[in-house]
């Protein structure tokens, strides 16, 4: 009988260290490497079996500014664009003498959330316009490498709000990579001093005009797409190691001009030194923390006849990863319908691939 208990000890100890590894594995945490996606593959969908989780990760807060403060965002957010298109600033080199009130502000706001992030990424748009279902990336990343690399958190800041259009989350990782599964849509309306965050890999989308998934519509009444509808708002991704290639610091100040380089006609013949910008420091600042409102998801089901989404996909074939310019997909269109008007509420809805 020793032969066998001995064997029989062997293949529990081998069960138990199996059970052990399995625990680690699920446990360990994850890191934004682990979320780059070589284009050349389709791998299988992180999204199948984790619905719950995905609305989780997603944060969506109001009362994070004031009015005042929302109007100065905005205007400092149009400066910004009219002098680039994008900024990155390390918050480790950032200095009293040398920060722009945006870096600042956002400086504060990641203080506030407890994102001790090194880099953020920031840009803004103020007009109300389609964007297409995707990821943010490290688009120079992609180019040279062939992979897709996500920051680890992204955030949507409603400044000035015209048109209260939602932000729409879909639970595809990286780039749209399900087959035949069920797909989370979460829906966030556009709300002056609202804050959305969300994991960073999350695929995303603000679809103009409301109806424009819904099979009935034709992508040829388009028309103008550039109307003036006001939807201000400062967008910003975080990352904790290698930030996005060749997106660099915010010049106003002058720290980030090389000699040589053409300025309004004005050729420098050395950097410009950098010059303190003088600002009010209380009124960049966010409202504290315990006095936010943190909005739950709602579930937006119906019994309803299902009817044909169609989504558009940003990007060619090496950044969407799917071999089709768009995906079709089922749901209640009455739900989505009613998901993408809402005024405030914060809405989730299941959509089934075909």
């Amino acid at each position: 009988f020793i032969p066998q208990t001995s064997t029989m000890m062997a293949a529990l100890k081998s069960s138990l260290l199996l059970v052990v590894l399995t625990l680690a594995i699920v446990l360990l945490p994850v890191s934004v490497d682990s979320f780059c996606i070589p284009a050349s593959s389709r791998p299988v969908s992180f999204a199948t079996s984790k619905l719950a989780a995905v609305a989780a990760g997603i944060q969506v807060c109001d009362d994070v500014y004031s009015p005042e403060t929302c109007l100065e965002l905005h205007e400092l957010a149009l400066a910004h664009a009219d002098r680039c298109e994008s900024s990155l600033v390390d918050r480790l080199l950032l200095s009293e003498e040398d920060r722009t009130p945006l870096e600042y502000a956002l400086d504060y706001l990641m203080r506030e959330l407890g994102d001790d992030s090194q880099y953020i990424e920031y840009w803004s748009r103020d007009e109300y316009l389609n964007m297409d279902a995707h990821a943010d990336i490290d688009e120079r990343y992609l180019e040279n490498e062939g992979t897709i690399k996500c920051p680890d958190w992204s955030h949507v800041l409603y400044l000035k709000i015209e048109e209260k259009s939602p932000t729409c989350i879909l639970d595809q990782r990286g780039a749209w990579i399900a087959s035949g599964a069920t797909v989370e849509l979460v829906t966030v309306p556009a709300v002056s001093g609202r804050l959305l965050r969300f994991p960073g890999n999350l695929m995303h989308a603000v679809p103009k005009p409301l109806n424009r998934w819904l099979s009935l519509y034709d992508e040829e009444d388009d028309g103008d797409d550039d109307d003036g509808i006001e939807r201000s708002v400062l967008l910003f991704n975080t990352w904790s190691k290698q930030p996005p290639l060749e997106v660099t610091r915010d010049d106003v100040l002058g720290v980030s001009i090389s000699s040589g380089i053409d300025i309004e006609g004005a050729d420098l013949e050395e950097s410009t030194p950098p010059q303190q910008q003088d600002f009010d420091a209380p009124l960049l600042q966010c409202n504290p923390r315990d006095s936010w409102k943190d909005n739950s998801i709602q579930e937006n089901d119906s019994d309803s006849s299902p009817s044909s989404i169609r989504i558009n996909l940003m990007g060619k074939r090496h950044r969407r990863l799917h071999p089709n310019r768009n995906v079709w997909l089922s749901a209640c269109g009455e739900a989505l319908e009613s998901s993408l008007q809402q005024d405030s509420v914060v809405s989730k809805l299941k959509l089934e691939e075909d």
